[in-house]
């Protein structure tokens, strides 16, 4: 007798611990899901070097992936990690669900901190049809550097749907 509700599609980020997407996903009833659109190893430039507090020309391992919540398109997720500190990730790389829970355990890594920067930006065409949005369409940039115990390990940056991803932020005196 109380009609038919829709559930928002937004993904509603506020003040929270340092957790993975996966977990971000859980903590909002919402189902995580990833697609790997493209693993790479490659030589540390010097933005990706000065990140991971490495020298340039290190080699890194790069993924890029399409992350889902309850199988819809929230974001596009490029996370660069030190080879030397991920031994195994590249070749296990179509199979990684959740990036923390599969170093946590393969490398004994656990995030302690991340600095987050989030900046307006546009979706880039190389990126539009996987995230199916219009080239030029408003987006979140989400640029993080997270450590462990011994220094950063992943230097990730993010393309997040505006329509599908906000944040809130309460303020105090």
């Amino acid at each position: 007798g109380r009609g038919t509700f829709v559930r928002s599609a937004t993904v509603v980020a506020g003040v929270r611990g340092l957790t993975s997407f996966t977990d971000e996903m859980k903590t909002l009833a919402l189902s995580a899901g990833t697609r790997l659109l493209e693993a790479h190893r490659l030589r540390a430039d010097k933005a990706i070097a000065d990140a991971l507090e490495i020298a340039v020309g290190d080699p890194v391992v790069q993924l890029k992936r399409l992350r889902l919540g309850n199988g819809m398109p929230i974001g596009i997720q490029t996370s660069h990690l030190p080879a030397t500190r991920v031994p195994g990730l590249y070749e296990a790389a179509a199979e990684v669900q959740s990036l923390y829970a599969w170093l946590k355990e393969h490398c004994d890594i656990s995030p302690v901190k991340a600095k987050e920067v989030y900046r307006v930006g546009r979706v880039e065409a190389v990126d539009a049809e996987v995230i199916q949005l219009a080239t030029g369409t408003p987006a979140f940039e989400v640029e993080r550097i997270a450590y462990d115990s011994r220094g950063p390990f992943e230097y990730a940056l993010s393309t997040m749907r505006a329509d599908r991803y906000e944040i809130r932020s309460t303020l105090y005196v």
